[in-house]
């Protein structure tokens, strides 16, 4: 069914004051910009509750926020950083206070909207609906540490939580890139039980995933190697993991979109310069759409949450949370 673009425009108009209309328009793309508070950059992963409150995301100084996208402000939900000093953090974009201030990465909402994120300093950490001070839920695994906790996915019919481990040597995508690190992990997290385990070792960098409808595998994209890796749950091949599709440039996190299987990835083949990329778990490519708009002055797309007819995107170079709707992805 064709959408009709004057009644798209006229519904995003009547939601918020901050959309920006682009040229982009022309060939069906709206954005929209929401920016952050003062002093703060980096809204690296966009996430909602399981009831579609939200969204939410990490930022520089420590802190979740919650985005209220009527009035285009933020309050804050959720910390991790056991001795964080507000006034030494908030307004913070300085990544040498990371260590006390904290700093959230990846995160996903289960069923019961308790929050599951990664923070890079304090590995994966968990906070109920109320937000407040985290609980440190992994720490090591493997007897080895967290050292670069990174995306973060909820398996949608048992509720395992799945984390990447990007690199047991560095804390930086860029050094990691330069290094060609192939220190990364998959790791699983039972909330029940409290069990971690390492399913996969030796990984290029893998920062965001997600977990098939049927919760078969997972999809991992690696920034280093610049590839989707697949990693099989169930079946002949359970516990396996292999090259999905390969030369897909600086890859964002993967999310999965509707309720089949078809996912959605930011590509940064050059610096700014972004496209959103869908897929399916066989490694076809279904669409290709340009990023632009906002995005052509940030250096990295890094996640797309759809919400809706629109995707959230996140971005640790933005110093906003920017809102674009395609007309067709």
């Amino acid at each position: 069914m064709a959408i009709d673009i004057s009644i798209v425009v006229l519904a995003l108009l009547s939601l918020s004051p901050s959309i920006v209309l682009s040229d982009s328009l022309l060939n069906g793309t709206i954005y929209e910009t929401y920016p952050l508070p003062p002093g703060t950059k980096g809204p690296v992963t966009i996430s909602f509750m399981d009831d579609g409150v939200g969204p939410f995301t990490g930022i520089s100084n420590g802190n979740i926020v919650k985005l209220n996208t009527l009035l285009g402000t933020y309050e804050y939900f959720a910390h991790a950083a056991p001795n964080r000093n507000n006034t030494q953090c908030d307004g913070n974009s300085d990544p040498s206070l990371y260590s006390v201030c904290g700093r959230p990465l990846g995160n996903a909402f289960n069923k019961s909207n308790y929050l599951y994120f990664c923070d890079i300093y304090f590995g994966l950490n968990g906070v109920g609906p109320s937000g407040g001070q985290a609980t440190q839920l992994v720490k090591s695994a493997g007897g080895q540490p967290v050292f670069f906790c990174n995306g973060v996915s909820i398996d949608p019919i048992d509720g395992t939580v799945y984390f990447t481990d990007s690199s047991q040597v560095f804390k930086n995508t860029t050094q990691q890139i330069a290094a060609n690190d192939t220190t990364g992990r998959l790791l699983s997290y039972e909330p029940l039980t409290g069990d971690v385990k390492v399913l996969a070792e030796g990984l290029a960098g893998p920062a965001g995933l997600d977990v098939s409808s049927n919760s078969s595998y997972i999809l991992i994209s690696e920034i280093v190697s610049n590839q989707i890796q697949k990693f099989y749950l169930k079946g002949p091949k359970a516990s396996t993991i292999e090259p999905l599709l390969t030369n897909i440039l600086i890859p964002g996190d993967i999310k999965r979109v509707g309720l089949g299987d078809e996912f959605v990835v930011p590509e940064n083949p050059t610096a700014y310069v972004h496209y959103a990329i869908k897929i399916n778990g066989s490694g076809s490519i279904l669409a290709n759409r340009s990023i632009s708009g906002p995005y052509a002055n940030v250096l990295y797309v890094r996640d797309m949450q759809q919400k809706g007819i629109s995707f959230f995107l996140g971005s640790t170079f933005a110093t906003f949370i920017g809102v674009v709707t395609f007309v067709a992805l």
